[in-house]
């Protein structure tokens, strides 16, 4: 009787309002990963220091060291959250807080870190019998790095360099460096 006395539109509305909370209760229903960061990063601080990897080659002290010091700074800044709900945005965030004025190769070497991490915790989960989650460092876009071409010198030039010299040494020593590609500092 009520519904008779709405108008379609309305009745529209409250259908697709219907069928919206229904769906949502269905998320809401699923399993959800669920590892704490300060679980995550524990299990894998004992995993590198059992010093195998997937592979089965050890972890050297350096990379052991390098790790720990970048989980250490990892578990600070995500410290009491899910890590299946931290996001691209948030590990981008992370990177520049840290490490936004380094080189784009340790910038690099930040996002393998990340990745590396976080697959652990996706596989970590699996053994678990839980649900996964998609890697968010996968995402992350790598700093470009342009190497610079040098600027070569004429062989004109290098020609008339050579014959400069004033003695057999100063010659000796242009020429090691015009055909070895050496700098002075290496020739001494």
């Amino acid at each position: 009787m009520r519904e008779e006395m709405l108008s379609p539109q309305v009745q529209l509305l409250m259908a697709a309002v219907f069928k919206r909370l229904e769906t949502i209760e269905a998320k809401l229903d699923k399993k959800v990963a669920y590892l704490p960061v300060d679980d995550a990063v524990t299990a894998y601080q004992k995993h590198l220091a059992e010093g195998v990897n997937k592979r089965g080659r050890r972890f050297t002290e350096d990379s052991i060291r390098n790790f720990s010091w970048f989980l250490d700074r990892f578990g600070q800044h995500f410290a009491e959250r899910n890590i299946a709900e931290i996001t691209t945005e948030e590990c981008n965030a992370f990177l520049m807080a840290y490490w936004q004025n380094t080189s784009s190769g340790t910038y690099r070497q930040r996002i393998t870190q990340l990745r590396v991490f976080f697959n652990f915790c996706i596989q970590l989960l699996k053994r678990r019998g839980s649900p996964i989650f998609y890697n968010p460092a996968d995402l992350l876009d790598p700093i470009e790095h342009h190497v610079e071409q040098p600027v070569w010198i004429p062989i004109e030039l290098m020609r008339m360099l050579i014959k400069s010299a004033q003695d057999k040494n100063c010659w000796l020593a242009l020429a090691i460096m015009a055909t070895a590609g050496l700098r002075i500092a290496d020739l001494m």
